[in-house]
Parts: structure tokens; sequence; C-alpha cells
């Protein structure tokens, strides 16, 4: 099965036509929002909608033990790409946290509620406990659910060893498979509802472990590129061109009890580690070209000196990768341009390419708050997509930058052209197609070999209507 909690992400643009770097511009974000409990900062609602493409599996539920309401968690997708239901009080960016939560004080004895099942054999539903003290774990606690329980069930579970003091925090997780032992079979259901810690005299004012509060939450992320999830990767209307860039920061996160920080990145591949065995990275966009130059625009405000964010770009033949390059990219406080040029050994068939808020190595909490902002992101060999709301409607335009000429292209094959103008950035009309304007037949070509350097715009005219696009002549 897929990690727990970390949110691999990647929403594909169904409109679209393959590209070495989809939504290089950040122009398209997939949007949603959905119900969770209150105080229940993360659910696999957000990996179930936008990775697996399968209904909210942490849902709520009107079939309560007390009350109104009950959590209803369910582990969907197929076999090969599961998505486990988890509801978990604390941020998790890379798996259950060994520290943290919500504030209590109180020295529990054990945990007790009610719950429904409908766990394939093999399966197993868990739940699980953390106490923390002064930022260390003082008492982690797990328990696993088995079988069909059509009505609901009493479950009580001792905290064995006993706390040996009071903690400060507190978090409380449930999920529908036993991610801990590398299993997810689709379909597996928990109910839960009524939980509360025995032995005490009060429940931590933030639980909510009735289930009975739930909120509206809402989440945006880039179309055509996995992310390290919402927390990390946001829109940013700081655009170098259009209306939105993409930000990745490094936030707080937790290894081996301690806090860290974790870089956020957005890639256009993923790495799936599966039943344990070894991370694979997976994914990509279909690629050929031996020798390109990877262009891009950056702005970086690391939290800390000597921090520096990174993009990589790896290359994979049948399967298997064949070179790789990387570069680190240091602060810069407005756009910079980049550009990366290769030549390759190994003609490739696929590329990933992946940015990070932070180098790898970074781990201490200082680094929290790096600021990544990227933009224009694509390869020189790659065509420029102009998506409109239909096929009818839609461009490629490519190479850009151009040198010696300009070509307009259709997805549809369309007919419809009249004409293809090139402007300067004064608004003056430079350059034009050589074809009768009664043949609409594309592509078509304009020559540009005679113009200066510089930025342009190519004006597409269609059915009565045009529609311009930004490009470079270098």
């Amino acid at each position: 099965m897929k990690k727990f909690l970390p949110l691999f992400i990647l929403i594909i643009s169904r409109n679209c036509i393959s590209q070495s770097v989809p939504n290089g511009g950040f122009e398209n974000w997939n949007s949603t929002t959905f119900e969770q409990p209150q105080y229940f900062v993360e659910t696999s609602n957000p990996e179930a909608f936008l990775k697996c493409n399968v209904p909210f599996n942490c849902v709520k539920t009107t079939d309560a033990y007390h009350g109104s309401l009950a959590v209803k968690l369910t582990t969907g997708g197929d076999s090969s790409n599961p998505c486990v239901g988890y509801v978990i009080n604390v941020p998790a960016p890379n798996g259950p946290p060994q520290h943290g939560g919500i504030p209590y004080s109180q020295k529990p004895t054990g945990l007790k509620g009610f719950y429904k099942s409908a766990i394939p054999a093999g399966d197993s539903a868990l739940i699980l406990v953390n106490f923390s003290l002064a930022g260390n774990p003082i008492g982690f606690y797990s328990a696993k659910f088995y079988g069909t329980n059509s009505s609901y069930t009493g479950f009580n579970i001792d905290f064995t060893p006993p706390l040996a003091v009071n903690p400060d925090s507190m978090w409380f997780g449930a999920v529908s498979s036993d991610f801990m032992s590398g299993v997810a079979i689709p379909g597996s259901m928990f109910q839960l509802d009524s939980v509360s810690f025995t032995g005490v005299t009060s429940q931590p004012a933030e639980f909510n472990g009735d289930f009975e509060n739930w909120q509206n939450t809402s989440i945006t992320l880039p179309s055509g590129w996995y992310t390290s999830g919402p927390l990390s990767v946001k829109q940013s209307t700081d655009a170098k061109s259009g209306n939105y860039a993409l930000e990745v920061s490094t936030i707080l996160s937790d290894k081996n009890g301690n806090q860290t920080a974790q870089a956020g990145y957005v890639s256009t591949g993923n790495y799936e580690c599966n039943q344990g065995g070894p991370c694979v990275l997976q994914g990509g966009q279909p690629f050929s070209q031996q020798i390109d130059t990877l262009v891009f625009y950056y702005k970086y405000t690391p939290a800390q000196t000597g921090d520096k964010a990174t993009v990589n770009i790896t290359f994979k033949n049948n399967g298997n990768i064949s070179s790789g390059i990387m570069q680190y990219l240091p602060v810069a406080s407005s756009y910079q341009s980049v550009l990366m040029p290769f030549n390759l050994t190994i003609a490739p068939d696929t590329v990933i390419v992946q940015f990070q808020s932070s180098i790898v190595s970074d781990t201490i909490v200082s680094f929290v708050g790096a600021k990544l902002t990227v933009d224009d992101i694509k390869f020189k060999s790659q065509p420029v997509f102009i998506y409109e709301s239909s096929p009818e409607e839609s461009f490629i335009l490519y190479p850009n930058p151009a040198s010696d000429f300009l070509i307009v292209s259709s997805p549809s094959e369309k007919r419809d052209v009249t004409r293809v103008n090139i402007y300067n950035a004064l608004g003056e009309k430079v350059a034009t197609d050589k074809t009768d304007e009664n043949h609409s037949s594309l592509p078509k070509q304009v020559v540009i070999s005679h113009l200066p350097k510089g930025m342009y715009f190519c004006e597409v005219i269609y059915l009565q209507n045009s529609k311009r696009i930004k490009f470079v002549k270098e």
C-alpha cells in the first residue's frame, strides 16, 4: 500500500495534451471542499479525491451510537492504488508523528468507545494514541480491529504500560486499514463514535471524540503535479506571467520523535513504496530529446542562511533511470530566470521534473519557513498549449523560445484559422504567415528570423475571433 499520511497527489487535467512539463505556468488548479471533524486537522479526503479519484473516505454518518453523528472511514481505490481512510488531530506530513497534538494534562488509563466494521480477512482497522511532554513522546498505544460488526460494539483499550507522568499534549488517529503492516484492502470500513479516555475526570477540550462537530475544509493544488500536500504547496498570485504561480514551503515535521524541517516539493513523478519494498520513481512525461534546456523563473527566501532550494531533472529509458541533473537555487528576492541545458548520452523516453523548497539534508527546525515560488517551467522544445473550453478553440504554439520560425497547430486538427500575426511589445504588427487568408489549414508557419530578440505576441485569428499568447524570440 501507499504510505499512510503523506499526500503524494497527482491531479490530471483531462483536457490537455501530453507535455514534458504539464501546466508549467500553474494556471490550472484543482479545488475541492469537504467536511472533516472539528479539531481533526488531517483526514484522507484530499488523497481520496485528488490521487485515487474516489469518493471522500472520511465522512460523517447519521448512523450514530450516541448523539446525531459518527465518523465513517473506508479504504477506497483498487488493489494497485488503495487509498486508506483516516482521521488524525495533528498535522502529519510524513506519517503519524511522535509528539504534539492537542493540549491535555491528565493521565488516562485507557480509551473506550463504540465501533462498527466491515473489514475483509487479512486486513485490520487501527486506533492510535500518543501522549507527549515537553516535546517528547511518553506513551504510544495502538489497537487493531477485525471482521464484520454490523451493530455497534464497545471497545476498551488499556494503556499498558501505564503513563508514568502527566502529559501536556496528545494525539488520536483512526485508520480503516493496517498501514503498519503494509496492508490495505479496498472496501475495508471502520466506523467510530463516543470515543473517550478512561480513568480521568475530564476529556481534552479539543478532542471531539463523539464526532458531533464538523467543519468545511478546502484545498487547491496544481493540475498535473504530484505534491507534498496542501500544508506545503499553495497557489500564489505573485506570478511571473499569467494569474498564478506555485509556492512551495518548508514546514515543521517529525523524525524519530524529534521536530524537524520537512521540505515541500512538487514533481511530475512520485516515489511509490509498496508493501514495505523499495521505493520506485514512477510517473513522468514522454520525452525523447537528448539535447535541450529546461527554462523557468523562480523566487526564493530561505528561513536561514545556507539553505537552498533545488531542482532535479530525472530521465528514464524503458522504465529505468538513465541520467539526471540537479541544480541549487540560491536566494532571489525577485524573479530570476534559470536555464538548465543538457546533452544526454542515452536517449530518454520519460522525464521527471521536481522542485524542492530546501536542500535534502536540512533537518533542523530553523529551516522551517523557507519559501520557493516558481513559474513558467518548460523545455525549450516543448510546445505551448493554448487550452480553451473546447478542442475547437485550442491551439499549440512551438517552439518557444523560437529563433527562425513559429508554428501554430491544433490538437483538433481544425481548418478554420485564417491568419497568424506577430506583434512586438509595443503592439506593432511585425510579421504574419504568408499563406492566403482564405487558406485555413493547420499548421501555419510564421518566419521570425528577421526579428530582434525579445518578447512578442502571437495572434491566432479564427472563426471571427482572435487569441494572443506571449512568446520569446531568441
